[in-house]
């Protein structure tokens, strides 16, 4: 089911013979980031951003 929700969204998609991969883009900045399974509503956050959640939450503006 997450192949057709990420094909809806936009999502890139790696096909491989073993296992698809997922490249949704980050809440914050946009990069994109690499997933074995998309969810819909989850929301991925970069490695950076990671490190700066808390500062980028706290600004109000990803509510």
């Amino acid at each position: 089911m997450s192949y057709y929700e990420a094909m809806e969204d936009g999502v890139r998609i790696e096909k491989s013979h073993r296992q698809n991969a997922y490249y949704p883009r980050c809440k914050f900045c946009g990069a994109e980031v690499f997933s074995y399974s998309y969810v819909r509503n989850y929301d991925y956050i970069c490695k950076d951003c990671k490190t700066h959640k808390k500062v980028l939450l706290s600004t109000g503006l990803f509510d």
